[in-house]
């Protein structure tokens, strides 16, 4: 499949829309996109990443690095993808998985995900969606299966 797509990334709160322009696609196949990047906001914990977007699987994996290529951390997103054509949308659905140099496992924003289904800025359906898709994805984590999706 050729690697000539767009990418954007869709955020609920703020609710906001950006196309990744900048990031280089590494690979696309019909199940995952493959992109390396800098991060848009200048950060102090990480300078850059690489990321597969699990398009099936309903998850981000990002592997994020200093600026001396030093590995940080993992970061997992659930998202949900809209594609058209060559243009993929992917929707941060609120909740993610962190997984630090020492195994441990953190799960981020689940209050945020509250917060948006009861302002009506969040499905029931992706509710659902994303808490099913978070489960899954610890599932994988704590049988050591992540691995074979990290880049």
């Amino acid at each position: 499949m050729s690697t000539n797509v767009e990418i954007y990334r869709k955020r609920l709160i703020p609710n906001e829309i950006i196309h990744l322009k900048d990031d280089r696609i590494i690979s696309v196949t019909r199940d995952a996109i493959v992109t390396e990047w800098e991060a848009l906001r200048q950060r102090s914990d990480f300078r850059y990443g690489t990321s597969r977007y699990c398009i099936n699987e309903g998850y981000k994996i990002s592997k994020m690095y200093t600026k001396d290529k030093e590995y940080v951390y993992t970061y997992c997103d659930i998202i949900r993808t809209e594609q058209e054509d060559n243009r993929y949308v992917f929707w941060d659905l609120l909740v993610d998985v962190v997984i630090m140099p020492d195994n441990s496992v953190k799960v981020l924003d689940l209050n945020e995900l509250h917060t948006a289904y009861k302002n009506d800025v969040l499905s029931l359906d992706d509710l659902f969606f994303a808490l099913d898709t978070t489960d899954r994805l610890l599932k994988k984590i704590y049988a050591g299966e992540l691995e074979a999706l990290e880049l």
